[in-house]
């Protein structure tokens, strides 16, 4: 009898044990599901990542930078799985547009800011200076943000980009990708070169970027990058003029098949 309330009291004490660590794990858990916008904007800020390595950062600085007044500062923060649910980051964007005064043409700088969701005392950042970027007035300036695998590699990288109010197909974008084995973004300054000044769409679906667009009333030019494992290679053109006489519009899409453009559609189109 003694033998079995000893038992009996023990048992008792191991349940009322498992309860209270059950119980600070969930007040744990609880304080880190009911952690605010404004706190995770406060822990992501620019004061928290002065102590960061010049390398980190990517600072051009700006020209004339006397002359220049701050416009606009543009904040957006978004919690992102970068390949699964277990691999999550909160990515603070702070951009700050500068009006030259002097210039047809405006600046702004770029921020980025990001740390994995369970340890937000690591901060890392990216910041870019002296984007240059022609809008007509600021109050238009607007700004976009990507993230999605384009280098296919199961993580999900980032894409910056800016409005620009000028004649043509111009873009201004930059790419973030991420690097799996050091668990950090970096620009990548291949991808910005080669399509940072262009209009683009991303299909991931096709692995594919297009870009271009129209460039007058029935006129249209663009250009398909397609990958390849390693990188884009420009796979397909199509455009469209019109004829001499402005009667018809010829469209024409070209492919590069065996390391040779070959027309493979042309029609024309009566106006």
């Amino acid at each position: 009898m003694k033998t079995r309330f000893l038992l009996h009291t023990t048992l008792c004490l191991f349940v009322l044990l498992l309860s209270c660590q059950r119980s600070k794990r969930d007040n744990r858990l609880s304080q880190k599901q009911t952690l605010s916008n404004s706190s995770i904007l406060d822990t992501l800020s620019p004061e928290k990542c002065l102590s960061l390595t010049k390398d980190d950062s990517l600072s051009l600085h700006y020209a004339n930078s006397d002359t220049m007044v701050k416009s606009r500062n543009i904040n957006d923060l978004r919690r992102e799985a970068i390949a699964d649910d277990s691999l999550q980051y909160y990515i603070h964007t702070i951009t700050n547009t500068l009006d030259s005064k002097h210039s047809i043409f405006d600046y702004c700088s770029l921020i980025i800011l990001y740390s994995k969701v369970e340890s937000l005392s690591n901060v890392y950042k990216i910041q870019i200076d002296s984007i240059e970027v022609s809008t007509g007035a600021l109050s238009m300036f607007e700004q976009s943000m990507q993230v999605i695998d384009v280098n296919y590699d199961g993580y999900k990288d980032i894409i910056i980009s800016f409005t620009e109010n000028t004649a043509g197909n111009v873009g201004n974008n930059w790419f973030v990708t991420y690097d799996s084995k050091q668990q950090r973004f970096y620009l990548d300054s291949s991808l910005t070169a080669m399509f940072g000044r262009q209009d683009i769409y991303i299909d991931t679906e096709n692995e594919q970027i297009t870009t271009g667009g129209r460039v007058g009333l029935n006129k249209y030019s663009h250009s398909e990058y397609q990958w390849n494992g390693t990188m884009y290679e420009l796979s397909a053109k199509e455009s469209s003029e019109s004829t001499d006489d402005g009667k018809a519009t010829v469209e024409i899409r070209k492919e590069l098949i065996n390391g040779q453009w070959q027309i493979v559609k042309q029609d024309t189109v009566q106006e």
